[in-house]
């Protein structure tokens, strides 16, 4: 059975961890740690918590999309560099881990289900790019073909996205 988000029972679940846990960071709740919950029917481990900390995260990702849609965008247009992207998407995950905390939620957006694992892949596909062509195995994309790859997951993001 499929989670459906609930903000009253995500608070309660929350309120029901230890104080040890709520005082320090999970372990569980980073999106790249989850991505492969979204399609499941049941969340990794049956874990309702963890696929509702998911979901608001999932979330907090979606509404910052025009900030990544402009650092990605710069990808594209200038130098590889990602190191601005990185930095975006672990600032979105600390603040979204203390609102977890804190037991600040909001209510996520059924249009943003999913847009935290299409910006994963272009996040992973960092350790693919391979500068020097010469020296690019089949593992690795020289530049024109890492920059089409990153613009066809881009354009995605943007149609599902709006």
């Amino acid at each position: 059975m499929k989670y459906t988000y609930n903000k009253d029972r995500h608070l309660e679940l929350l309120q029901t961890l230890p104080n040890s846990e709520k005082n320090c960071p999970r372990q569980d709740v980073p999106i790249l740690d989850s991505i492969d919950m979204i399609n499941f029917d049941k969340p990794k481990g049956s874990e309702e918590l963890e696929y509702f900390d998911f979901l608001f995260l999932n979330h907090l990702h979606w509404e910052n999309r025009t900030q990544y849609y402009e650092l990605i965008q710069e990808i594209l247009d200038k130098q590889i560099d990602f190191k601005e992207l990185n930095k975006k998407f672990d600032l979105i995950e600390e603040a979204g881990t203390y609102l977890l905390r804190n037991l600040i939620l909001l209510e996520p957006d059924k249009k943003s289900e999913g847009f935290a694992v299409e910006l994963t892949e272009i996040l992973l596909l960092k350790d693919k790019y391979c500068p020097i062509a010469e020296f690019c195995d089949d593992d690795r994309f020289p530049e024109e073909e890492f920059k089409k790859i990153v613009k066809n997951i881009f354009t995605k993001l943007k149609e599902w996205y709006p």
